[in-house]
């Protein structure tokens, strides 16, 4: 996704020696930002900043879903069929 509007960390290195780590891995370029993984931290932030990644979130899914998954290279990556059935049968296990 790295040549696509989808932000992205820019990959530094990619070892696919499974002997190094036990499995292949990659190494990205830091990105500036703030974890948040309790709600008493994302309500610190202000609804301002909050409605502004929410507003952001929606950008970069909308982004994500014009692409073309065989023009990246990812026409093989998960599982396209059935994926809208499995998705409502998630949130519907979610919900209950």
């Amino acid at each position: 996704l790295q040549d696509t509007a989808v932000p992205v960390a820019r990959a530094i290195a990619l070892c696919k020696d499974d002997t190094v780590l036990g499995a292949p891995f990659q190494i990205l370029e830091f990105v500036e930002g703030q974890v948040v993984r309790r709600r008493s931290q994302l309500e610190a932030l202000g609804r301002r900043a909050i409605d502004g990644c929410v507003d952001s979130l929606i950008r970069v899914l909308v982004d994500l879903h014009s692409i073309d998954p065989a023009a990246v290279g990812l026409a093989d990556f998960g599982k396209p069929d059935g994926y809208l059935e499995r998705q409502v049968r998630r949130w519907g296990s979610q919900w209950d």
